[in-house]
C-alpha cells in the first residue's frame, strides 16, 4: 500500500497514488470569553518546555525544560509531584523509569541535558540520584526501554546504553553524522528495540542489547525528523518532521512489518515538533497527535482512513482534527498523550482552580508545552476526534542566573 497524503486544505496529494486519503479537517479557535474562564493552574516553569512524556504512573505526566528543572505532574488531581533541579544547562528530554511493583524506593525519571549529562531521579528526594557521564556533547534524547537499562543519544553522534542500577555505561556505538533528535521505545514485548530519528535524515531501528542498527525504518526523507513516538503494540511508528512555510511539515506513519511509509499527512504548517499516540483504550483505534511551531495541534485517526492494518482498514473518509490553541499565542515546543486525567474542579467563577479529586470518567488528553514554559490541556473526544481546552500552567517569572530552579511555585491568587 503507498502512502495516503493530506495537506492541510484536505486535498490529497498527486503521489498518493490511490490509496485512502485522511478526508476531512477542521480548525477552530476558543472565543474570547472561553479564553478568559480556562482554569489556570500554578506555574511549573520559567523556561521552554522542551520535551514532554508519559509519568511512571496512569495519570502523570514528566516535563524537561530550559529553566534546568525536571517536573513529575499529577494530571487527575492537577497538582505537581515533584521538581528535580541539578543540571548546570536546559533539561533537553526525560523519560520515566518504571519501577518493579511495589518498590516505593525506585527511580522515577531520567533527563538528558546540554550539560552533557543524565541524571537519575527518585521520588521524594530533590538531588539526583545519580549522574551518567560519556557524552561529549549536548545529549538531546533519552528512554528507557526497561526497567534495567536507559538509552541515550546526542550530538556527539553516539548512541549509549546504561545499566540503571550501577549507573554504568555498558554499550556505546557512533556513526558519523548521526545527530540524534528523539528516542522511543518499542515497548515491553521488546525491550531491546528502539526507534531514533537523526538530522542525517533517517530513521533507524536499535537493538540496544548488540549496540547495532537492526533496520532502517526511513533513510531518505526530506526533511528530517525532529520526534517520534512508537504504537502501544510496538508495531507502528509516528514521526514529524522539520519542515517550514508548509513544506515538509509532515507525519508520517511507518509499520515495522512493511516498507515505506503508510500515511503521510500534511496539517501544520511549521514544523512538527512533538508526536504521540493516544490510548488505544479511549480512542479504540490508531490515533495520533501533533504539535507544531505553527501553534496548532491536530488529531489523526489512522484506522478509520483505511491506511493501517486491522479493524477499520479501508473505512471511509479518516478525520483530521486541527485546533489552534486560544491561549496560546506562538509555537508549540512539546507533546503526549497521557490517559486518566480529570477536569479541574473550579475555585471561584474567577480563573483559579483547586486540585481535582479523581472521580471516575477520566479523559484522554494531550499536553503541549510553550516557550513561556506553560503547559496546557487538552481533553479528546474520541467519537468525533475533536479536541478542547480544559486548563493551562501559568509561566513562571523568567530565572536569574543566581536563582534556584527547583525552588517552589508561587501559588495563584485565591
Amino acid at each position: 500500500m503507498g502512502a495516503a497524503m493530506c495537506a492541510p486544505s484536505g486535498r490529497q496529494d498527486a503521489n498518493g497514488g490511490g490509496t485512502a486519503a485522511i478526508g476531512r479537517q477542521r480548525a477552530y479557535g476558543l472565543a474570547a470569553d472561553e479564553r478568559e474562564t480556562l482554569p489556570v493552574l500554578p506555574a511549573v516553569h520559567s523556561d521552554i518546555v522542551n520535551r514532554l512524556a508519559r509519568g511512571p504512573s496512569t495519570g502523570t505526566w514528566l516535563s524537561a525544560a530550559e529553566d534546568r528543572t525536571v517536573v513529575l505532574y499529577d494530571a487527575a488531581r492537577h497538582e505537581q509531584l515533584e521538581v528535580w533541579a541539578g543540571h548546570a544547562k536546559g533539561v533537553n528530554a526525560v523519560a520515566p523509569l518504571h519501577a518493579p511493583h511495589g518498590d516505593a524506593d525506585a527511580l522515577a525519571a531520567v533527563s538528558a541535558s546540554r550539560d552533557c549529562t543524565l541524571k537519575l531521579w527518585r521520588r521524594g528526594v530533590r538531588e539526583a540520584a545519580a549522574t551518567l557521564e560519556g557524552h561529549t556533547l549536548t545529549v538531546s534524547a533519552v528512554c528507557a526501554p526497561s526497567v534495567e537499562l536507559v538509552v541515550s543519544a546526542g550530538r556527539d553522534a553516539s548512541v549509549r546504553s546504561w545499566d540503571v542500577r550501577s549507573g554504568r555505561q555498558v554499550g556505546v556505538a557512533r556513526i558519523a553524522r548521526n545527530l540524534a533528535t528523539f528516542l522511543a521505545p518499542c515497548g515491553p514485548a521488546e525491550p531491546a528495540l528502539v526507534v531514533q530519528g537523526s538530522e542525517d535524515l533517517s530513521v533507524r531501528l536499535w537493538d540496544v542489547r548488540a549496540m547495532a542498527v537492526g533496520s532502517t525504518i526511513e533513510r531518505t526523507l526530506q526533511y528530517f525528523a525532529l520526534c517520534g513516538a512508537v504504537s502501544a503494540d510496538g508495531l507502528y511508528v509516528l514521526v514529524g518532521c522539520n519542515g517550514f512555510s508548509g513544506a515538509g511539515c509532515e507525519l508520517r506513519l511507518y509499520d515495522r512489518r512493511r516498507s515505506g511509509a503508510l500515511a503521510v499527512v500534511r496539517p501544520h504548517e511549521h514544523a512538527v515538533t512533538a508526536c504521540d499516540f493516544l490510548p488505544r483504550a479511549q480512542t479504540g483505534g490508531l490515533v495520533g497527535a501533533s504539535a507544531s511551531k505553527d501553534g496548532t495541534v491536530a488529531v489523526l485517526d489512522f484506522l478509520r482512513a483505511g491506511v493501517a492494518g486491522g479493524e477499520g482498514e479501508g473505512g471511509g473518509g479518516g478525520l483530521v482534527h486541527r485546533l489552534q490553541l486560544g491561549s496560546v499565542s506562538g509555537q508549540l515546543t512539546a507533546l503526549v498523550a497521557v490517559d486518566g486525567v480529570q477536569p479541574p474542579r473550579p475555585r471561584h467563577a474567577a480563573t483559579a482552580c483547586a486540585p481535582a479529586e479523581p472521580a471516575g470518567g477520566a479523559l484522554a488528553a494531550v499536553m503541549v508545552g510553550t516557550p513561556r514554559g506553560s503547559v496546557h490541556t487538552l481533553a479528546l473526544d474520541p467519537p468525533t476526534g475533536s479536541l478542547r481546552e480544559l486548563c493551562y500552567t501559568a509561566p513562571l517569572p523568567p530565572l536569574d542566573d543566581d536563582d534556584d530552579p527547583g525552588a517552589a511555585s508561587p501559588a495563584l491568587p485565591a
